[in-house]
């Protein structure tokens, strides 16, 4: 069942079942998915891939990485090994598995040999399979230790999270505590998480552990960092961007700066955008969209000095749209950044990635809606700059409690998007119709009953939920199906 170099895919893979350490291998069968005859063969997540390696010499074996597609899409394959003794010209590989979420996953192979990618292995069908659900407290102070030292909550410890008034349930499992106002949850093409904490560090969650060093320090004593975004569009794809402030003379600047990640270190820093007038207490919500264009949603530099009784144009918030090089996109009216209005406060943003429509979160003194839609294309002939259209209405008294402090656009199990947001304690999802609305908001329920303030999409039809009396010492949840 060998997985062959660059000419010749694999055609069988195995999986190796790790509990503790490394047990027993799954032998191959004759049947398409390597279990007996008997269906796919079922794993736990923290399991072991193996698969025999062709390569002319040790030497050549050790130049390759290797990638692993699930259902299709890209994810992590971390902690590879090789022998160093072949057997007619193959050595034994394996890799762990990222965390998946349970059911019925195909899994396939590719090796990496001077950036050329081989041909995918023949699918293996395997079945995750569900943790056994305990009771999880969101303070709970038990910890599994690990073999780099760092602690964080067992992965036994469980909540359970319920869709109001139906029977849709999920599996929520503690991937990181002690957090301290993590914001931005902004998940990678891999699999991984990236997060702001405490406005100074940009720190990355991956295969449900929370990476010790930070990916990314704020510059200087005095610099917030008010804004974080992947690119995960397909052919710029790998880029970070990061809304940081640093202080002048007469207040408050902020900057952007696009990173390149890298073994969870965002490096080759090059600042885009700088010295924009920016209030001392707002954040700056950024977005990518599905061509690599970036969104800004950019407070009133001077909200703080109007008088309560005052509506003018500087009350009002602005939207920009840069390339990845910080240019002014052709396709921007007036070939200006500015393309929208926007909140003088903003708290959140996302773009689906099927339309690019922008959805917007935050508070206006003289709107009465708290979440807004801009409408697609952005760059049709009509008035400048655009404004933002309701998608959910609030009595004027409530826009400043009910503002959502996230926002995360995510498929739903058939054609539907869903709109996940989080605000006041609760999490929500409502359904999106095509004419930029939402239907169906619903109250999202935890056993044990808990504070959730924030939410982005995961990895397969999974979430991660940030948790907790206040978000001081947060705790991170990774939410999944059951």
């Amino acid at each position: 069942m060998p997985f062959s170099s660059m000419r010749n895919p694999a055609r069988r893979l195995a999986v190796f079942i790790t509990a503790i350490a490394l047990a027993s291998g799954v032998g191959c069968g004759g049947d398409d998915n390597g279990g007996g005859g008997s269906g796919p063969t079922e794993v736990p997540n923290g399991s072991r891939l193996g698969w025999n390696q062709a390569a002319s010499s040790l030497q050549q074996l050790q130049s390759m990485t290797y990638r692993i597609y699930v259902d299709g899409a890209q994810m992590t394959l971390s902690d590879t090994t090789c022998s160093n003794q072949a057997s007619s010209g193959r050595y034994s590989c394996s890799g762990l598995l990222p965390t998946l979420t349970p059911g019925r996953r195909v899994l396939e192979l590719t090796s990496v040999l001077n950036g050329l990618e081989s041909t995918r292995s023949e699918a293996l069908t395997i079945t995750i399979l569900a943790t056994a659900t305990t009771q999880f407290s969101p303070n709970a102070s038990s910890r599994a230790e690990r073999s780099d030292g760092d602690s964080g909550l067992s992965s036994a410890q469980l909540a359970i999270i319920c869709i109001a008034d139906s029977r849709e349930c999920f599996n929520a499992q503690a991937v990181a505590s002690d957090v301290g106002h993590p914001q931005w949850l902004s998940p990678t093409t891999d699999g991984r998480l990236l997060f702001v904490e405490n406005g100074k560090a940009v720190r990355t969650i991956e295969h449900g552990i929370l990476v010790a060093e930070p990916a990314l320090v704020a510059p200087g004593t005095d610099g917030r960092i008010v804004g974080l975004a992947v690119d995960r569009s397909s052919d710029k794809g790998g880029a970070v961007f990061v809304a940081w402030t640093d202080l002048a003379a007469d207040g408050p600047r902020l900057n952007i700066t696009r990173y390149r990640e890298l073994q969870n270190v965002l490096g080759e820093g090059a600042t885009i955008v700088s010295g924009l007038p920016f209030p001392d207490d707002a954040v700056a919500p950024l977005a990518v969209d599905s061509t690599g264009l970036l969104y800004v949603a950019m407070p009133a530099a001077d909200t703080a000095r109007l008088r309560a009784s005052e509506r003018t144009a500087s009350d009002t918030g602005a939207i920009l749209r840069f390339t990845r090089d910080g240019q002014v996109p052709a396709g921007n009216a007036r070939m200006s950044p500015v393309v929208a209005e926007g909140y003088s406060r903003p708290t959140a943003m996302a773009i689906e990635s099927a339309t690019n429509r922008v959805w917007l979160a935050g508070d206006q003194r003289y709107w009465s809606y708290s979440l807004a839609t801009l409408p697609v294309p952005m760059n049709a002939p009509g008035p400048w700059p655009l404004r933002p259209q309701p998608a959910l209405r609030t009595s004027r008294d409530e826009v400043r409690r009910q503002a959502p402090a996230s926002l995360s656009i995510v498929q739903g199990p058939d054609t539907s998007e869903w709109l996940m947001s989080g605000s006041e304690g609760q999490l929500s999802r409502g359904t999106v119709t095509r004419n930029g609305g939402i239907v169906a908001m619903e109250l999202l329920h935890f056993d044990p009953a808990m504070n959730a303030h924030s939410v982005a999409q995961g990895p397969l039809d999974s979430w991660y939920v940030v948790t907790g009396a206040d978000t001081a010492s947060a705790t991170i949840l990774r939410m999944t199906r059951r």
